[in-house]
């Protein structure tokens, strides 16, 4: 499990302003203790309207301008912080999906030892789901000390590198699974850290905690030790085409 402590969690839902479904989620996440902004086309749809809103947002539609949409969200986490990011409809959903690696990763994470009470509701999800395979959870933990579940993954997920470094094969284990293999019970080592270099390199461009250099700086203080999802010196061609990639994107 990776630890992380929020002083309050925010959600950001985008819909086209007709979404009866984002003004039951803004009145239901805002009665459980979160702060939740609306993105829309207008400032007069049913979810933007509530009282229960904490922001708002102009996000043009989704299914007429991808790029501007897209870049709308993009600002509203970057000013606002927000911590997760609901789709209304498909089309939010589907343009959502383009942003995974960027809304909601995790740059910086350390495994920790597991909390009987998280692992036995997580257990009994999964079975009353009848899921099989890989599952990873994400919380947050805000002021009350509850923890949240905000995502349910079902795939090799972007962190993945640092269960593996902390002793846990997930993905050698869930295909011995998948062919019919045993697969002894393993439990990760606490205190590997992981990080992700670029992701948060971006974050410290934004966000120049104490300044843009103290929080460059810091983020490479952080890489020193850690496993990292790209990097690696026993493989280094992907961190390389990696480069490459992120260079010619900015050349263009």
């Amino acid at each position: 499990m990776s630890k992380g402590t929020w002083t309050a969690v925010r959600a950001l839902i985008v819909e086209t302003g007709f979404s009866r479904g984002a003004l039951a989620a803004v009145r239901s996440l805002t009665a459980a203790g979160w702060e939740v902004g609306v993105g829309a086309p207008t400032g007069a749809g049913l979810a933007s309207s509530s009282r229960f809103r904490r922001r708002r947002h102009l996000v043009p539609a989704a299914h007429e301008d991808r790029d501007a949409f897209l870049a709308a969200v993009r600002r509203a986490v970057r000013d606002h912080r927000y911590h997760v990011v609901f789709g209304a409809g498909e089309a939010e959903v589907l343009a959502l999906s383009l942003l995974r690696d960027e809304v909601g990763a995790s740059c910086r994470a350390e495994t920790v030892r597991v909390d009987p009470a998280i692992s036995d509701r997580a257990a009994r999800l999964l079975a009353a789901l009848g899921w099989f395979g890989l599952a990873q959870l994400q919380f947050v933990v805000p002021e009350d000390g509850r923890p949240r579940l905000i995502d349910l993954n079902g795939r090799f997920y972007g962190s993945m590198a640092l269960a593996t470094a902390a002793g846990a094969n997930l993905p050698a284990a869930w295909a011995a699974l998948a062919v019919g293999h045993d697969v002894p019970p393993t439990r990760a080592r606490p205190e590997v850290r992981y990080h992700w270099l670029e992701g948060d390199l971006r974050r410290a461009a934004v966000e120049r905690r104490s300044g843009l250099l103290p929080d460059l700086a810091g983020t490479l203080r952080y890489a020193a030790g850690a496993v990292h999802s790209t990097l690696s010196l026993r493989d280094p061609a992907p961190a390389l085409a990696r480069i490459r990639a992120t260079a010619a994107a900015h050349l263009r």
